[in-house]
């Protein structure tokens, strides 16, 4: 899928048959409406959808945050509810959208790699049986 490198972002898109994920770094200095518009272009309606990563936008103390916003407007629930920085802050978030085919709401692991001041999401997504 997609890549883009922009204004101190960087987005990743994967689609698959079931899920379309896509992954988010923003640093602090990333513009959060060139996010949204980012984040518009590479949403597709249909699909189960994942929107994942580091937003450095703490998801507890900053709730109204023009990304969150957008997300949640356009059905996405963000389903990370633990800090996952050393701080005690909510960087990283994980939203998601069921699509038209179900798939079970994503069960969530927080992992805290020694290499890093935040910790990693691990999300685990029950697809459909296949014939």
């Amino acid at each position: 899928g997609p890549e883009i490198k922009e204004g101190k972002m960087q987005i990743s898109k994967l689609e698959l048959k079931e899920v379309d994920v896509i992954i988010v770094y923003r640093s602090e200095q990333g513009n959060l409406t060139d996010l949204v518009e980012l984040l518009k272009k590479l949403i597709s309606t249909g699909p189960n959808t994942v929107v994942t990563g580091d937003f450095n936008i703490c998801y507890v103390s900053n709730r109204n945050n023009k990304v969150t916003k957008y997300l949640e407007n356009e059905g996405f629930c963000q389903l990370m509810n633990e800090p996952t920085h050393m701080k005690g802050r909510h960087l990283d978030h994980l939203y998601f959208r069921p699509g038209k085919t179900p798939v079970g709401i994503p069960s969530i692991y927080r992992y805290s790699p020694y290499y890093s001041d935040h910790d990693a999401i691990c999300a685990t997504i029950q697809l459909p049986e296949t014939e």
